[in-house]
């Protein structure tokens, strides 16, 4: 999936996963998103405007890139 595919892909796909935070009990619910090639991927986009965190993947095995 490009940047390009994932800013135009419409969210209406009804998968989602939820995040929740174990010390608050507040959960997010995150979009999947399906690409042609590929796993299904979890739309991070808004994570840190709504829960103030990022992710960490220090190898950058588990991220996917994409050209914007």
């Amino acid at each position: 999936m490009t940047a390009a595919t994932a800013k135009t892909m419409p969210l209406t796909n009804p998968k989602t996963v939820t995040l929740t935070d174990d010390t608050t009990g507040k959960s997010w619910k995150l979009p999947v998103l399906s690409g042609t090639v590929g796993p299904d991927v979890i739309d991070i986009r808004k994570l840190y405007g709504e829960t103030g965190m990022f992710t960490f993947d220090p190898g950058f095995m588990s991220t996917g890139a994409c050209i914007g």
